[in-house]
């Protein structure tokens, strides 16, 4: 039980910015720096909620500006400050005399270990799956030899090689939770996303595993710490076995929040040293604060956070779960817009998919369907009219095709609406509706230059949200739940 050596996954050097907090959730200001990054842990590493490609090469641009290329040392510098910012806070930088015990973890062991630990702690020495603490990962595998490659993010104007090692996440040898004493709790906070019952699930049969027999669920998100309506749920292998066949959450979702001292003290108060947090930006920021407010109190508590955004979009992440399913399940809202447009005349179908800060869901789900023509993402600036607009394109492709088909990220062209500056309980900036501009926009158009079309629109965000994880992302959250607990 990897999570039972940390004190918390969290680090308030990489905390994201206080922009990102709720506005309920109340996160100390002294928390929040301004480098966006954000802490991590079933993954083995840190990441950053933005979007890929040019934000990212914007990242890398802003850190380049604050190094002296003329220093010969700088590579071994830059090296250095990025260990730095990937360190992993562990339950000795509190309490330094913590006494470690063997791991009550083995994969031979398919039965969670006996109540009354008789004879002590299980251990098999022969057994050689544990992960070492200096394990690493290699962050950048593509040597870029130029700038002007394809894809290239460089740090210094000849593209210098710079290893990149982040944490290697699995079951570590000694742990420093004995599982007799430890209640563990899940909480689910911020939007659906399919997967979260598979997370769930995967996490409390892995504390079952360890030994854990105190595990509980903190209904709708961090309200239920607060809520005297709410109340916590047993949780055991029995409750969750079958969970991961349906969608949403089995604890609820909520934004928002109690103080986090509120929440320390409601943690205090139930005897929870295990606190696992399944959500964005926002939460994990709270999770950041619960840490923080923990190693204030001298508290040995365990904060672990699992990354939850169905938009893909933590920055050094391949993949994060509902990803895979909300491409497939999209198929199936662009499959219907490409019938409708193709069988009306002058027909255009218009899908909104998720996407706030980046297109992979639009992207992925346009390439896999094949029907569509034009698609909109965040990343990539465009026009609505002009000679290189949207609907002069429409327009060619109702000449030449008879009908089209557009697909839209919600994020995408939010300089073409009216900014409200509004936050959600989740202090996310609530975007305007780019899928009805659009909409109106195409039949305003056509109607001006005298063309008949047909338009129709698809918003599929919340029966998306709502399934159940394909296979994909089942075997995803099965390796995170375990990940969540296992970590060092």
């Amino acid at each position: 039980m990897g999570s039972l050596s940390l004190a918390s996954i969290t680090d308030p050097r990489t905390i994201s910015p206080s922009s990102y907090s709720s506005p309920s959730l109340q996160i100390p200001r002294h928390l929040a720096h301004s480098n966006g990054f954000f802490p991590f842990s079933s993954t083995g590493f840190l990441g950053r909620i933005t979007s890929t490609g040019p934000v990212r090469a914007e990242m890398v641009k802003q850190t380049a500006s604050a190094i002296d290329f003329s220093d010969p040392e700088w590579k071994i510098n830059y090296q250095k400050d990025f260990e730095r910012r990937f360190n992993i806070p562990r339950i000795t930088d509190v309490f330094p005399d913590a006494r470690p015990i063997p791991s009550t973890f083995c994969l031979r062991m398919r039965t969670p270990v006996s109540e009354e630990f008789a004879g002590g702690y299980p251990s098999d020495e022969e057994w050689h799956g544990y992960i070492s603490n200096s394990d690493r990962v290699l962050l950048k595998t593509i040597n870029f030899a130029s700038p002007n490659s394809a894809g290239a993010v460089c740090i210094d104007p000849a593209c210098t090689w710079v290893e990149q090692w982040v944490h290697r996440a699995g079951p570590r040898e000694k742990i420093y939770f004995k599982p007799e004493e430890v209640k563990a709790a899940i909480v689910t906070c911020g939007g659906l996303c399919p997967g979260l019952n598979d997370v769930i699930r995967q996490v409390v049969i892995t504390l079952e595993i360890y030994g854990v027999k105190s595990i509980v669920g903190i209904p709708f998100g961090y309200r239920g710490f607060s809520d005297s309506d709410l109340s916590e749920m047993p949780l055991s292998r029995k409750v969750v076995q079958n969970i991961h066949l349906s969608g949403g959450s089995l604890l609820g979702v909520s934004r928002g929040g109690p103080s986090v001292s509120d929440i320390v003290d409601r943690m205090q108060e139930k005897g929870i040293n295990m606190l696992f947090v399944l959500g964005g930006n926002g939460t994990h920021a709270g999770a950041n604060a619960i840490h923080e407010e923990c190693r204030k109190r001298k508290l040995k508590v365990a904060v672990v956070g699992v990354p939850k955004t169905i938009d893909n979009d933590i920055l050094l992440m391949d993949k994060t779960f509902g990803f895979d399913t909300a491409v497939e399940e999209a198929q199936r809202a662009i499959n219907s817009a490409y019938i409708e447009a193709h069988s009306a005349y002058h027909g255009v179908g218009i899908v909104k998919l998720m996407g706030r800060d980046s297109g992979f869901i639009a992207m992925h789900a346009s390439l896999a369907s094949g029907q569509i023509d034009i698609c909109l993402i965040p990343e990539v600036p465009f026009e609505l009219h002009g000679p290189h607009g949207v609907l002069t394109h429409l327009k060619y492709l109702i000449e030449t095709k008879g009908s089209a088909v557009v697909c839209v990220a919600e994020g995408a062209g939010q300089n073409l609406l009216q900014k409200t500056n509004a936050k959600d309980a989740s202090g996310n900036i609530v975007l305007g509706d780019i899928g009805v501009h659009i909409q109106q926009e195409t039949k305003k158009y056509f109607r001006e230059i005298g063309v008949h079309a047909d338009v129709k629109y698809i918003d599929p965000t919340y029966m998306i949200r709502a399934c159940r994880a394909n296979a994909s992302d089942g075997i995803l959250c099965a390796v995170l739940g375990q990940n969540a607990v296992s970590f060092p």
